[in-house]
């Protein structure tokens, strides 16, 4: 799938249900976890997606921070549209749907 214009195709990341000392998330937790925002891997990117971002990159000489194909983000919730593709369920957002690129840590 090629997303156009200014569109994105994402992958949601599914919460993790146990916690790293061994606890489980009951469902109803996670699903508040899950409230407001949802973590997604990029899969790919229209060939205008964040080009205002690099405009004013120029413009202002402030650097801008773009998330590239494989990086984690944070959506909104129901940003975007989701389907199926393969098999697999991805979105399809737009860049302005971005609101965080996630660092291995944050993960």
């Amino acid at each position: 799938m090629t997303p156009v214009g200014d569109a994105l195709v994402v992958e949601a990341i599914d919460s993790e249900r146990v916690t790293k000392g061994g606890i489980i998330i009951p469902e109803s937790e996670a699903a508040k976890r899950d409230l407001a925002s949802v973590k997604a891997k990029v899969v790919a990117l229209g060939s205008l997606a964040f080009q205002e971002e690099a405009r004013h990159e120029k413009e202002f000489g402030r650097a801008c921070v773009i998330p590239r194909v494989g990086d984690t983000i944070l959506i909104g919730k129901y940003a975007g549209y989701t389907l199926e593709v393969g098999g697999k369920k991805v979105r399809v957002i737009f860049d302005k749907d971005v609101a965080a690129i996630l660092e291995e840590g944050d993960e």
